[in-house]
């Protein structure tokens, strides 16, 4: 194991960003998306790296056009930057949530950039660690302060990489595209049956059911099923009993086609089958009592 393993295994999480004011007015998928920018698989030791939409939608169970609409909102409200020409992301608060213990491990970390593809980003990488840098007294390359508009020909390697990322979002997107009827401009209604599905402890969150979703490609017609038999089976006692607690998956709903499912018998109330247990229990006490009587009666 060599000594940039354990730092290239392993990532900080800014204590603080969990009261961070821009954090806490996120949605939860996108403060999940944060922490993957943060610490994810395509990171690196400066929070300048080159982030493949389609591997990360992949993680998150996204097709890379959902990814895209929750990316833009995050880099939006943290005033990030990604370059989408070179797949490269800037994180500027980088060094306030990563603060380099000293001057080594800051030399050590800066060596990353090598493996970013260029981008006119790196101009900005050189101002925001200006700061960081000086503190520890380390100097920064000179000609990261410079980027010319005209950036380097790609070699073959990084044309064949971009190409092969490109055919990947590609394949994703038709795999998991919804079905024709959808893009004619009908309403996808997966929101609306997610918002309805009851809450329950087991549910992991929209991702794995939104796939299943569109692995499904449900006409207009069964989304309208779909979200009539949601509305009916919320009510079930079973999935209201103990607050979800036996409330399976919408992915697992959606994929057993549970809208088919019958109305379950009509179940008692807890009071409600008590009270006739009691009743039933007090009537063959009745009826024994009765019985006994009239043996006594024929005795005499």
């Amino acid at each position: 194991m060599t000594a940039s393993e354990p730092q290239a295994r392993y990532r900080k999480v800014y204590q603080r960003l969990w009261i961070h004011r821009v954090f806490r007015s996120l949605s939860a998928e996108d403060r999940l998306l944060t922490l993957y920018l943060l610490t994810g698989p395509q990171t690196n030791r400066v929070g300048y790296y080159r982030l493949s939409v389609g591997e990360a939608a992949e993680d998150f169970g996204n097709v890379p056009g959902t990814f895209r609409k929750r990316l833009a909102n995050v880099i939006s409200a943290f005033g990030w930057h990604y370059d989408t020409d070179n797949s490269v992301i800037l994180i500027t608060s980088w060094w306030k949530f990563n603060v380099p213990e000293n001057a080594n491990v800051l030399k050590g970390a800066l060596k990353d950039v090598a493996d970013v593809p260029e981008s006119p980003l790196l101009q900005q990488f050189a101002a925001f660690s200006r700061n960081v840098c000086g503190t520890l007294g380390v100097t920064l390359p000179e000609r990261w302060a410079y980027v010319p508009e005209t950036l380097p020909e790609r070699t073959p390697i990084q044309e064949q990489e971009q190409e092969q990322e490109q055919e990947q979002e590609q394949k994703q997107e038709q795999e998991q595209k919804p079905s024709s009827a959808l893009t004619r401009g009908n309403v996808d209604r997966f929101e609306e049956f997610y918002a309805l599905y009851p809450a329950s402890p087991n549910n992991p969150g929209p991702f794995h059911a939104e796939k299943t979703w569109r692995k499904l490609k449900p006409s207009p017609e069964l989304q309208a099923t779909i979200v009539e038999a949601i509305t009916r089976q919320r009510a079930w006692p079973k999935m209201t009993k103990e607050s979800g607690k036996y409330v399976t998956t919408p992915q697992k709903w959606l994929d057993e086609h549970r809208w088919l499912a019958p109305e379950p018998p009509a179940e008692l109330s807890e009071f409600a089958a008590g009270a006739a247990a009691k009743a039933a229990a007090d009537k063959a006490l009745i009826d024994e009592g009765l019985k006994l009587l009239a043996q006594r009666r024929a005795m005499r």
